[in-house]
């Protein structure tokens, strides 16, 4: 996991370093998330409700081809679940369990670095679209106080999706739907707990290119 961060972040540094800056931009968004917990101490496997959380992003293209090019980010995110506890209850001689929600939710400053992949079309197409692909560190700096086990501070994704380049009169904009990947769970293994987090995540954005 160390050698993983170390790489990604010297990816980071030499690219911004190499850069040549063709377009700037900013996305705006939302992450759809669930989590997944499983305590084998207690025996419980519990899968959370879909939640919505916001996101936004701001970047830098650094490489630019005909249909290639390398794009680095810095941002803030969100995950939110609802989590669905059944708790036992006991009446008298009777005993049941009722349920107890629980929002969990994980805040993180993410940097991420992803190559666009530009599907070739004619040129009378003014949506164009293409893939992105690439890491993502994320330092997970606030989370809700009754999430189990503790939750690492410093993880990395592998987000991929589809986007769409639209340009409106003079005004560059995009849409992106991206799968978050993540590389390593939250396990603890002494209370042999597992979280699982399952994000997707949909941005509008626009952006500023700088003409040669």
């Amino acid at each position: 996991m160390n050698l993983l961060k170390i790489f990604c972040i010297s990816m980071l540094l030499c690219t911004t370093g190499m850069a040549q800056i063709n377009e700037y931009g900013l996305k705006l968004g939302i992450t759809n998330s669930r989590f997944e917990y499983q305590n084998k101490s207690k025996n419980l496997d519990i899968v959370g409700k879909y939640g919505q959380s916001i996101f936004v992003n701001a970047y830098a293209q650094v490489y630019k081809k005909e249909y290639t090019s390398v794009q680095i980010g810095l941002g803030y995110l969100e995950r939110a679940s609802t989590m669905p506890f059944r708790v036992p209850i006991t009446i008298g001689s009777i005993t049941d369990s009722i349920t107890l929600n629980q929002n969990w939710a994980i805040e993180s400053i993410v940097s991420n670095a992803e190559v666009k992949l530009k599907i070739p079309l004619d040129e009378k197409f003014k949506l164009i679209p293409y893939f992105i692909i690439g890491p993502q560190i994320n330092y997970n700096y606030s989370k809700s106080s009754n999430i189990e086990p503790s939750i690492q501070q410093w993880k990395v994704n592998l987000n991929g999706g589809i986007g769409f380049d639209y340009d409106f009169n003079k005004m560059h904009t995009f849409i992106e739907i991206q799968k978050m990947i993540d590389f390593n769970k939250d396990i603890s293994t002494s209370n042999n707990i597992v979280l699982n987090q399952q994000s997707m995540l949909i941005a509008l954005g626009i952006k500023y290119i700088i003409k040669p």
